[in-house]
Formats: structure tokens, C-alpha cells, sequence
């Protein structure tokens, strides 16, 4: 039953943590859009910034498969 329990904690963390990176995500984008519409952010700045948030979105996928493949002690997080 522990492991059991523990496995729906690590799901339920790992769906929450996705939902609120993409709520960020988007909320980023709104506002660097923003910026750019007001002259704030140049194209070139646009676009490095749109690079890391990409580089970004992809260490957080790579950080998933890790915890979705491997034993983490679910213990640090505490939910």
C-alpha cells in the first residue's frame, strides 16, 4: 500500500509541476509579447528569450523521463 501511495504522489507532482510551467510559460509569453508590441524588447531580444525558454522547456522534459523512469525519494516533497 505505501508504494502505491507513493507512486500517486510522485504522479500528482509531476502533473502539478507541468500545469504550473505551463501557466508560466504562457503568462511569459503574454508578456514578452507585450513587450515587443511596446518597443521594450527588440526582435533579437524576442527571440533569445523565446531560445532559452525553449532550451529550457526541454531540460524540464529530460528531468521527467528522469523521475518517471527512476526511484526518486518522493519524501523531499512533501505535498
Amino acid at each position: 500500500m505505501h508504494a502505491k501511495k507513493t507512486r500517486d504522489r510522485k504522479k500528482f507532482f509531476l502533473e502539478m509541476s507541468d500545469k504550473i510551467i505551463s501557466e508560466m510559460e504562457t503568462e511569459s509569453k503574454a508578456l514578452r509579447d507585450y513587450l515587443r508590441t511596446i518597443g521594450v524588447l527588440s526582435e533579437e531580444e524576442y527571440q533569445q528569450r523565446n531560445l532559452i525558454d525553449l532550451k529550457a522547456r526541454e531540460e524540464i522534459d529530460n528531468l521527467k523521463v528522469c523521475l518517471f523512469f527512476h526511484t526518486i525519494d518522493m519524501a523531499n516533497f512533501p505535498l
